[in-house]
């Protein structure tokens, strides 16, 4: 980024944290028409609309020369841009509106998600396994944690645990949640705000790379997938505000494919012990796994994933906040 007879040094963060977003290449600017770092985000913003990050400039409609995980990529840093911005809500729903103007990009997913345990392409948590034997919940009990990666995207690599879409990535399912939570907001403030908080706040630290994942994208998700998500937390320095999270939430707008529930367990990267040694005696969750039946055998699971393609009614009991 080159600025023309910089003229304002508390600009130098702001661009910083653009090249840092690596979203322009080349940019000339001239300091003239900048007051503050606002319009200078409005001059980038011209220069970064959103169906031009994404789709090349020939119209023939027979090439598109950015693959889907890139596309997602640089959606995540136009929300980055928008976020940053003083008036940073009305921003975030500026880029939102733009990325409608794609069409059908950004279809609707058809999650079909695996529910036994595959020794093949699983590893067992066993430290997540110590935090299982603690929820007050019997039933989960019995089931398997899979170890998912613990960088602050865990909630997304568990739910790609579940998936048989090699195509999706961490970064895809964040984008498509804050799309959830921008398009809906109105009814997910209404519904749960007074448990989780203001959710125009939550959705602006959101689109941070390896930001930790709460309540809201987790009900994001239900709907993003066409699933209930049933949340486990272990009994471990309980109180009554963690109610929240040991619920089975469904989708604000079912659809015939609602029909489908996951579980996802509240857990910690370091034992108990050590997590506790960590943080001056305290413990909070601080990790996301799956949580998945026993393995069967190739035949029956194949039996049940039929089922789930022929859209079979499946019955969940949910408790609504």
């Amino acid at each position: 980024i080159t600025l023309v007879g910089i003229k304002l040094p508390e600009l130098i963060h702001f661009m910083a944290e653009l090249q840092s977003l690596k979203l322009l290449s080349s940019l000339t600017i001239n300091t003239d028409e900048i007051q503050d770092k606002d319009d200078l985000r409005a001059i980038c913003k011209s220069a970064l609309q959103i169906p031009s990050l994404i789709k090349c400039d020939v119209s023939c409609g027979l090439c598109d020369t950015m693959t889907r995980d890139k596309k997602f990529e640089k959606l995540l840093e136009a929300f980055q841009l928008s976020a940053s911005a003083s008036d940073y809500f009305n921003e975030i729903c500026s880029t939102y509106y733009q990325i409608l103007e794609l069409g059908d990009f950004i279809a609707p997913l058809n999650f079909i998600p695996l529910m036994y345990f595959d020794s093949s392409e699983h590893m067992v948590d066993r430290v997540a396994q110590t935090y299982l034997r603690k929820c007050s919940n019997i039933i989960v009990q019995g089931l398997i944690p899979i170890e998912t990666h613990s960088d602050g995207n865990c909630l997304y690599y568990s739910i790609l645990r579940l998936m048989s879409q090699c195509e999706i990535t961490h970064i895809e399912l964040r984008v498509r949640t804050i799309i959830e939570l921008i398009k809906n907001y109105k009814q997910y403030e209404t519904k749960y705000g007074n448990s989780f908080g203001i959710i125009q706040e939550h959705i602006r630290y959101m689109y941070r790379n390896y930001a930790f994942s709460e309540m809201y994208e987790i009900i994001a998700l239900c709907d993003v997938l066409q699933c209930n998500i049933e949340s486990v937390y272990p009994n471990i320095d309980y109180s009554d505000h963690l109610n929240k999270c040991n619920y089975t939430y469904s989708p604000i707008k079912k659809t015939s494919f609602t029909n489908k529930t996951i579980t996802i367990l509240w857990t910690h990267a370091l034992h108990e012990v050590e997590a506790r040694r960590n943080s001056k005696g305290t413990w909070t969750a601080n990790h996301f796994v799956p949580l998945v039946l026993p393995c069967i055998s190739a035949q029956s699971q194949i039996m049940i994933t039929s089922t789930f393609q022929s859209n079979s009614a499946v019955k969940v009991s949910t408790i609504d906040l």
